[in-house]
């Protein structure tokens, strides 16, 4: 833990837990496809975080973060409590991280957080019937025309693996990279975006 020496405790323990506990937290965002659903995305975190652990990366400080999620496993049950602050604990980590380490480190942890959310998401097909008309069309609209241009390309569409994030967990990933940018809802409100709720 030569990286993570320099936070103290109560710092430690949110970087380390923070992994975990934003994919369990975009899991818990969508409730339909039950605990069929459940079950794969919490499959889909643990290799994800698994696979991450083992991964090489640019940082050294975020694979010694990922190490250590995975080596607590024991903690994970724990961890799984009070997941409604993990968009304002991803803040407050960020402001921990700026501290401390370099710009790049926390690009770093910000796109890793990113993408083990990403990854749960696309964990199982939650397709909601009941979601808004504009935001079926838009996903479809969208897939089309990845293929489109992926065929141009030669590339084969993964755009598929949209379908398999709901308009829940979408709302939940772009929460989660605002406060990793450390805006807030209220904070979008204010500059009169349209922010979906």
């Amino acid at each position: 833990m030569a990286f993570l020496e320099g936070f103290s405790n109560e710092e430690r323990s949110l970087l380390i837990s923070l992994p975990y506990r934003t994919g369990l937290w975009v899991s818990s965002c969508d409730l339909n496809g039950g605990s069929s659903a459940d079950s794969k995305e919490l499959d889909a975190l643990e290799k994800t975080i698994q696979v991450f652990a083992q991964g090489m990366y640019e940082s050294a400080l975020i694979h010694e973060i990922l190490a250590e999620t995975f080596l607590q496993k024991a903690e994970w049950r724990s961890w799984g409590r009070n997941l409604a602050a993990v968009p304002a604990d991803c803040q407050k980590a960020v402001q921990i991280l700026k501290g401390k380490v370099s710009p790049r480190d926390v690009e770093a942890f910000r796109r890793i957080l990113m993408q083990i959310g990403l990854e749960v998401a696309r964990a199982f097909r939650e397709y909601d019937k009941n979601e808004p008309w504009h935001y079926r069309l838009s996903r479809k609209i969208g897939m089309m025309v990845d293929r489109f241009f992926g065929a141009m390309k030669g590339e084969k569409s993964v755009s598929e693996d949209l379908l398999n994030i709901s308009y829940e967990e979408d709302l939940a990933l772009n929460k989660l990279a605002m406060a990793l940018r450390g805006e807030s809802d209220h904070a979008t409100e204010k500059a009169g975006m349209i922010v979906n709720t």
